[in-house]
């Protein structure tokens, strides 16, 4: 739900500065003309209902402009940074945590303060 709310806010224009998808749908083709905020995707490699929209989504926020990095993890399902879930992943978690730090940095610093994350994700 997480990741697809992310990708709902920003097609739909709410005032924030950045937006980060793990593993969340993608907005429907008629909304992706609206974002207009840089957005970092986090994608699973086993992910039949996301991850083949993701290069298109892609190439579309492209041509509109629209910053967008994005990494689709091998050897990954949906929910690899949950973990809780048998799709846990370590390595791709820390992977994608140090992506999201990366992204939060360059889009949002200096005026956020992260802090080192507690739940085992590696840190800087």
């Amino acid at each position: 739900m997480g990741g697809g709310l992310v990708g709902q806010i920003a097609a739909h224009g709410a005032p924030v500065q950045a937006g980060i998808l793990f593993y969340g749908q993608i907005p429907p083709t008629e909304s992706i003309p609206r974002i207009r905020i840089p957005l970092l995707g986090q994608f699973a490699e086993h992910d039949p209902s996301i991850t083949p929209k993701v290069p298109d989504f892609a190439r579309t926020l492209s041509l509109l402009g629209v910053p967008f990095s994005w990494s689709i993890h091998p050897g990954t399902r949906h929910g690899f940074f949950n973990e809780t879930r048998d799709a846990y992943h370590i390595q791709a978690s820390e992977s994608a945590w140090n992506h999201l730090l990366d992204f939060l940095d360059t889009h949002l610093h200096p005026h956020l303060q992260l802090e080192p994350h507690t739940l085992g994700i590696a840190t800087r």
